[in-house]
């Protein structure tokens, strides 16, 4: 997974689920012990995952990266003490540019629309894309689109409807549906 950076781990709608790892937690460890849906998961103190809550990254309250220090997989950080040192989760592929050229057959508007609810749409579809704020868009093929950073997508997104981050002005944010059970 790709880091977004240290959370406080209290935040009290952050989390769908969290397990205790007696021994070593790796990232992947953590990634592949959270449901599909969890588009990120976090790591505290290099024994605890947390997968994340699809609706709530946006409530996330953030702390010094410099407080996420235990390290794990060859050093890589797994939080720290009362911290979760955030990552991606395994389905999102990303921000991509969506110029008005290049033509994506949008799905019509949805009110209330949040990661959760896409990826319920889209179940059949490899991709699901979010942008705009209340666009959904099925496809199976990846379009030829320029990738952007994933905070334009994510920190600086247009709100979904529903709550999170979906995508932005001329931005997509495209998750894989691969591995998801039907």
């Amino acid at each position: 997974g790709q880091e977004i950076g240290c959370f406080y781990s209290s935040t009290s709608n952050l989390w769908l689920r969290k397990k205790l790892f007696p021994g070593s937690l790796s990232i992947s460890r953590c990634r592949d012990f959270c449901p599909s849906n969890s588009i990120w998961f976090g790591l505290e103190d290099g024994r605890t995952c947390y997968c994340g809550n699809p609706s709530a990254y946006i409530t996330a309250q953030a702390a010094p990266l410099s407080d996420c220090d235990t390290p794990c997989d060859a050093a890589i950080n797994c939080g720290g003490q009362n911290v979760s040192a955030l990552y991606i989760g395994k389905n999102y592929q990303g921000c991509y540019e969506n110029p008005t050229d290049v033509y994506i057959p949008f799905t019509q508007p949805k009110a209330d629309l949040d990661v959760e609810r896409c990826l319920e749409t889209c179940q059949i579809f490899q991709l699901f894309l979010l942008t705009q704020g209340d666009k959904c868009i099925c496809i199976n093929q990846q379009p030829k689109l320029k990738r952007r950073e994933d905070s334009e997508c994510i920190d600086n997104g247009i709100k979904c409807t529903g709550g999170e981050k979906c995508g932005g002005f001329e931005r997509v944010s495209i998750w894989s549906l691969k591995n998801n059970m039907v």
